[in-house]
């Protein structure tokens, strides 16, 4: 602090009274003093508006006003998203791809349209328990005309923010706030769908451009519908089994001269969906198509990019999914933030599947700093990079830094989605695997039997996860020398396993190893035998007769006639 003075009083006479009390009466809970310093309380407004009910009551005689303040996140996510279906319903703008020659005319007659058109599905979904008011508006939504000309906007969006996968992971998640409706809401939206299709072909024509886009639209709607329910697929949906025809009119638009329309662009992300939801392999149309695609790839829309880089993902082609990541990046703007971690992220991935873990390790933190930097720690892109820096750190074996990243993860999911929901699970999963390569095993039972708990609630108890999870608890009891405990979670697991992967799937054979082993500790050589005898038949089949693994289970073979033998002679 620098004063300037004309007289002789010492620097305390100058200093404020009471400082700190002056900034918290000024500044109220905004911020916190520490160590002299002053620091913001919260990452953002929001955040300091949400926070839970008892840390508003830092200052009591101010306590009752500030309260009023408060926003209750689920009331306020399920006023936005009335919001935004009455904004939609009421508006007047005519088809979106076909009566406006640009969207950002259409923005500026209808300024609340874009956020409506692309935030519905997400309040949705962030707005608590589905009631009676929010399900009575989305039915009465599908049931009109402005549900079909939200498709074209929410299309519109996608392709020109490039958030094709954020807009996935959003569609999903309003699924499952659905629970057990999602077959009903799809079905009132296919009706719909399916009479606004019979009138534009008899107002345009079947082969009209109009008319085949609600085609496409209804065939990726039902496409979804059978995920989901059993029934077949409607006729009036894309039914062609032709895959070459598909793929040439996909071809078609690509090889087109000028640049793309947003109508045309449109086509091409609809047809490209349907085409590759529908193909289970990588088939010659396909690799005819994607190779056009890579020689032009300086010129494809990053949303085509990144769907063929997903594809070849997919099937473990990751030099050439690599090779599409950085073409993307390097078509992705400043502004496309958003698409520019997902970019780099997926980037990150590609890297870990190629074995360069040092390398996918360093995009991912680079990708860390900037989100948490942008978004905070609690945003859902943030949390997924900082889970995958803790895989990179598990395969390079570094397991303090895998429970330092996974455990600064697990707190933040825990806030944000709560204890049981499977990503907590899984995080909590791993942090038990780290503690067993660090023989803390009391630590490592604390994860797994906790990660149990919520799988046989969340899953089910002979889902895969929640029988692999089992199975790490009998290992751990095993460490422990809580042979019985071990003998009884490796016997439920290996019933379980059986029914699921069937008695030869290497996830049984390892588990019924495992049981010998207890066998032997336990010194019940008999039943040792007898479970490592099953073992070889099924490893030579699956790991071959040299693999280590079948080798060192005849070793096991070997060590227990050995002992049976002695014990036999004394």
């Amino acid at each position: 602090m620098s004063i300037a003075t004309h007289d002789e009083n010492p620097i305390e006479h100058y200093l404020i009274p009471q400082l700190n009390r002056r900034i918290f009466d000024l500044c109220c809970d905004l911020v916190n003093v520490i160590n002299g310093g002053l620091q913001m309380v919260h990452f953002s407004v929001k955040e300091f508006l949400i926070r839970p009910k008892s840390q508003w009551f830092r200052h009591k005689r101010r306590s009752r006003n500030i309260m009023d303040f408060r926003v209750h996140l689920y009331h306020a996510y399920s006023w936005l998203a009335a919001a935004c279906i009455e904004y939609l319903e009421r508006c007047d703008y005519g088809s979106p791809l076909h009566d406006w020659d640009h969207s950002t005319n259409l923005g500026r007659d209808h300024h609340f349209l874009r956020y409506s058109s692309t935030y519905m599905i997400t309040h949705l979904h962030q707005s608590g328990l589905p009631s009676g008011y929010i399900l009575n508006k989305i039915d009465r939504f599908l049931n009109s005309d402005q549900w079909i000309l939200w498709l074209e906007l929410y299309s519109m969006n996608i392709i020109e923010d490039a958030s094709l996968r954020s807009q996935e992971d959003e569609l999903q998640k309003f699924a499952t706030w659905l629970g057990e409706r999602p077959e009903k809401v799809l079905r009132r939206a296919s009706d719909r769908l399916k009479v606004a299709l019979e009138e534009r072909a008899k107002e345009y024509g079947q082969d009209d451009s109009r008319t085949e886009q609600l085609r496409l639209f209804l065939g990726l709607l039902e496409h979804a519908s059978t995920s989901t329910s059993a029934e077949a697929v409607d006729s009036c949906a894309v039914q062609s089994t032709d895959q070459t025809t598909n793929v040439l009119t996909i071809i078609q638009i690509i090889r087109h001269s000028a640049p793309l329309t947003l109508q045309l662009q449109v086509d091409l992300l609809l047809k490209m969906q349907m085409h590759l939801q529908k193909a289970k392999r990588l088939t010659n149309p396909l690799q005819i198509l994607f190779h056009i695609i890579l020689q032009k790839a300086s010129a494809m829309p990053v949303y085509v990019l990144l769907l063929v880089g997903d594809v070849y993902r997919k099937v473990g082609r990751f030099e050439q999914t690599h090779k599409l990541y950085l073409v993307s990046l390097r078509r992705v703007t400043e502004k496309e933030v958003r698409v520019r971690f997902l970019v780099l992220h997926s980037n990150g991935r590609t890297y870990h599947s190629l074995g360069q873990n040092e390398r996918a390790l360093e995009q991912f933190k680079c990708v860390l700093e900037e989100r948490e930097r942008l978004f905070g720690p609690e945003n859902e892109g943030t949390l997924s990079t900082l889970y995958w820096i803790g895989i990179v750190y598990h395969r390079l074996g570094q397991y303090e830094d895998v429970l330092e990243h996974f455990s600064k993860a697990l707190a933040e999911q825990k806030k944000v989605l709560g204890p049981e929901h499977k990503h907590t699970l899984n995080i909590l999963y791993w942090n038990g695997i780290a503690y067993t390569h660090l023989n803390q095993y009391e630590d490592a039972l604390k994860c797994f039997t906790e990660v149990l708990t919520g799988q046989k609630k969340v899953l089910g108890p002979e889902n895969e996860d929640t029988l692999n999870t089992l199975y790490w608890v009998g290992i751990v009891y095993s460490h422990l020398n809580r042979n019985k405990d071990a003998l009884e979670c490796l016997t439920n697991t290996l019933a379980g396993q059986k029914k699921v992967f069937g008695p030869e799937n290497e996830h049984t054979l390892d588990t019924l190893f495992w049981a010998g082993r207890v066998y032997a500790s336990l010194k019940k050589y008999e039943d040792a035998l007898e479970s490592f005898t099953k073992v070889p038949v099924g490893q030579k089949k699956v790991l071959g007769p040299d693999h280590e693994d079948t080798l060192h289970t005849l070793n096991w073979i070997k060590l227990s006639r050995t002992q049976l033998t002695h014990r036999t002679s004394a």
